[in-house]
């Protein structure tokens, strides 16, 4: 559980195959509150997928072999990365067809070279934020559904404890009479005592 008033670390995938690049987004976003990690290639940042969560994926466009487009693709075909957001990184020129495909594939937002940080810094907070409040949202529900379970269990614990009560006191060959705090007041009694006295239950419990 986060300390009080410190943010949950948000971790984000920074995906180019120019280390320099990896290297100036890193300072870029260097002591914010996130993990960051690099890979180096669309097949690299799958593999890091295969065994982490993401808040966030910075993928460049333009990467030997397998583009960004490819790795958004494949990105999205995995349930466990279906909806996480993909920035797109690009140079490229910002028309409406290279802009539409990324949208198609899965991209949220795009952010052009030359980066200016302000904004880079804007749009990834955006989502931190957006992945903070979501999870939030989860370990209320979690919390909320975990305190109906231990009621249910609680309630369910009282009416077996109640059910055996029941059973033993009407079974027990003993004639038994429950009376109120005053001694007076007959609450109940078991078949045993009623045919001690000769009473229906009814007459008993007048």
């Amino acid at each position: 559980k986060e300390a009080a008033g410190k943010k949950e670390k948000i971790k984000i995938l920074l995906v180019d195959d120019h280390p320099a690049n990896v290297f100036a987004l890193e300072a870029l976003l260097e002591g914010e509150d996130y993990t960051l990690v690099q890979a180096s290639s669309g097949p690299a940042a799958l593999r890091c997928l295969l065994d982490q969560e993401f808040a966030i994926i910075l993928l460049d466009v333009l990467m030997p072999g397998m583009d960004g487009f490819e790795t958004a693709k494949l990105i999205r075909k995995r349930l466990q990365s279906a909806h996480t957001p993909i920035i797109f990184i690009t140079a490229t020129s910002r028309n409406e067809n290279h802009v539409s495909r990324g949208y198609s594939l899965g991209a949220v937002d795009y952010i052009y070279k030359p980066i200016v940080p302000e904004i880079l810094k804007a749009k990834v907070n955006v989502f931190a934020e957006l992945h903070r409040n979501t999870q939030e949202i989860a370990r209320g529900k979690e919390s909320l559904r975990l305190e109906f379970e231990a009621h249910k269990k609680a309630d369910l614990a009282r009416r077996e404890s109640e059910e055996k009560y029941r059973n033993l006191f009407s079974r027990a060959s003993d004639a038994i009479i429950a009376f109120d705090a005053d001694g007076e007041t007959v609450l109940d009694a078991n078949k045993a005592a009623l045919d001690l006295y000769g009473y229906t239950e009814a007459d008993f419990l007048k």
